[in-house]
């Protein structure tokens, strides 16, 4: 895992406002958001009990997998890996497009 990512996933579990490399992380009032390359691809919800929700924002990038397993790591559900251009998570399922709760 590459120094940015593990640094960015600190500050995203500790709401600690950051920007390293292309990865901001965002302290909106009770919200966290990390944002790779302006793209909001984590985000807490304070709504639901102050759960993690990831999502790719349309890009499927190796940058974007490596920032949300570091977050899926760091949870310790799973991780998202791809076969044939397709990404898949936890027990096969294909990776969904838009918000998916994490924890």
């Amino acid at each position: 895992m590459k120094k940015v990512t593990r640094e960015a996933v600190r500050c995203f579990m500790y709401d600690e406002k950051k920007t390293t490399g292309n990865t901001t992380i965002l302290v909106e009032g009770q919200v966290t958001k990390m944002l790779l390359h302006g793209n909001c691809i984590a985000r807490t919800n304070p709504d639901k009990g102050g759960r993690i929700e990831i999502s790719d924002a349309g890009w499927r990038t190796n940058t974007t997998k490596e920032r949300l397993n570091a977050i899926l790591d760091y949870c310790k559900v799973g991780r998202i890996y791809q076969k044939d251009f397709t990404w898949y998570w936890k027990d096969g399922e294909q990776f969904p497009d838009g918000w998916v709760a994490v924890k």
